[in-house]
């Protein structure tokens, strides 16, 4: 598979380095407006650097497209894609609204192409040991699961895009939502969803929300306001009737169980050499080989189908809304 990827920054670099293990897939072309950071990063794929995505789709060697662009370009890029008989990858979230969802869903549908947003908890070592024990029942009923993510500051994207709420849904779309989704994948649409959170001068920088499921306790904790010193924090706390298993990004092994012997606990995979978001995170080279897979045997991204990351932004727009609104927002 050829491919052109849209975006040198934060993300592109992660995937890049994906990328260059994949032996069926090859990088022709990243596309990124900035000269330093796109010949950078095209120098290190052994790839050439243009400015626009209509220069890479104009390659009739580009199979597919990774957008790993900022947030309010999702769609667009999408769209453009789709309409040149493009399959993407798209980062998440899927667009900055549902609307935009809504058009990149749509031209994928229409020109037949696969539309795969990376939603990478569905790879994730720990959390796919998690979702075999929610299915295969071993533990029991599960009571409550929590969910937390915790980063710096996100000063590493160009021109601060993170922290503009024209760019950027904030921490409920950037962050949680990579909890949110791995909550709506197992349990589907909550009840309703409250939320609250505190307010950075760029908007939501902390927030707290609670999904309301019949027969089980279901939050997610996000926040971008990490001091340096602090690492990437990223866990889970699952309670079953016959255990708890616990997940802490910083640990070594990343996993441990209480009240039950969970085999084979400490080797999931192995998620990480330096931290979720290093370049060695395995999940996002899982994520990428199975984007691949489906591109190649011309099937249905099943494991992450857009369907579900637009599920997934409408869950952190409700998120948002119930923050600023103090009230619950109910889906059913």
């Amino acid at each position: 598979m050829t491919l052109a990827l849209v975006g040198a920054g934060f993300a592109g670099s992660i995937h890049a380095q994906a990328w260059a293990g994949i032996e069926d897939a090859r990088v022709a072309t990243v596309v990124d407006p900035d000269l330093a950071r796109g010949e950078a990063l095209a120098g290190r794929l052994g790839s050439r650097w243009t400015t626009t995505i209509e220069e890479a789709l104009a390659d009739a060697e580009v199979d597919a497209v990774d957008v790993c662009a900022p947030t309010a370009l999702h769609a667009e890029l999408t769209v453009a894609a789709a309409e040149a008989g493009r399959h993407v990858l798209c980062e998440k979230p899927i667009a900055l609204d549902l609307a935009g969802a809504d058009r990149a869903i749509d031209a994928c549908r229409r020109a037949g192409v696969a539309l795969m947003v990376g939603h990478v908890l569905r790879f994730w070592p720990e959390y796919e040991f998690l979702r075999g024990l929610l299915c295969d029942g071993s533990l029991g009923r599960l009571r409550s699961l929590t969910c937390s993510r915790l980063v710096q500051a996100p000063t590493w994207t160009a021109g601060d895009w993170l922290l503009d709420p024209g760019q950027s849904l904030g921490v409920a779309g950037e962050v949680m939502i990579h909890d949110l989704d791995f909550l709506t994948s197992n349990f589907g649409r909550p009840r309703a969803v409250s939320a609250t959170a505190l307010r950075d001068p760029a908007g939501w920088g902390h927030m707290q929300a609670m999904l309301r499921y019949d027969g089980v306790l279901a939050s997610a904790e996000a926040g971008w306001g990490s001091p340096p010193e602090q690492p990437f924090a990223a866990g889970f706390r699952a309670v079953f009737e016959g255990g708890i298993l616990e997940y802490d990004s910083r640990s070594s092994p990343t996993l441990s169980a209480k009240g039950a012997h969970i085999a084979p606990l400490g080797n999931t995979g192995g998620a990480t050499k330096g931290g979720p978001w290093s370049f060695d995170a395995v999940g996002y080279a899982r994520e990428l080989e199975y984007f691949v897979r489906c591109v190649c045997e011309e099937a249905e991204p099943n494991r992450c189908p857009p369907a579900d990351a637009r599920e997934s932004l409408a869950l952190a727009i409700a998120a948002i809304e119930s923050a600023e609104s103090g009230a619950e927002v109910r889906f059913l």
